[in-house]
């Protein structure tokens, strides 16, 4: 007779085995694409994404300040701050940083693309751009919302 408990806990061992082993073979191929001074952003933008594609444009920086660096983009957007910090990096380090859209690039993925100047900007013949206005989910008082209005026009002027 099967033992529920026991085989949910080994259930739970293969899903998380499969994880690590997917997050191993995502960890192996980017350092290939590191080598070839290549950065794939390909999901949703967030701070923990911010946070890999910062670091990788800083390494390498610190390889070769003169090689450019290649960013493919295919993402539907997320976190505009977070978009707005990779977009500074990109801005900030020496060496030029071409942005290639592929897929789709929307949201805070296309402040991304700008981060690049016009000349270092791409787009692959089937790749698809949407920019949308800033938008929220937030309620609460009256003058919290009015902050969190006056923020949204912050945003969508920077873009």
């Amino acid at each position: 007779m099967l033992d529920p408990l026991r085989y949910s806990a080994d259930k739970e061992d293969e899903d998380q085995k499969e994880k690590d082993s997917e997050r191993e073979a995502e960890d192996s191929f980017a350092k290939k694409l590191l080598k070839t001074r290549t950065i794939l952003l390909s999901d949703e933008i967030s701070k923990k994404l911010a946070h890999k594609v910062i670091a990788q444009l800083l390494l390498l920086e610190q390889d070769d300040e003169d090689e450019p660096i290649k960013m493919f983009i295919d993402s539907p957007g997320g976190d505009a701050d977070a978009g707005f910090a990779i977009h500074d990096m990109i801005r900030f380090i020496k060496p030029k940083v071409k942005c290639i859209c592929a897929g789709l690039t929307a949201s805070a993925a296309v402040i991304v693309l700008l981060g690049s100047g016009k000349k270092d900007r791409l787009s692959l013949p089937n790749a698809r751009l949407l920019l949308h206005q800033p938008q929220t989910a937030f309620m609460g008082h009256a003058a919290d919302i009015r902050i969190e209005a006056y923020e949204i026009v912050k945003i969508r002027d920077r873009i």
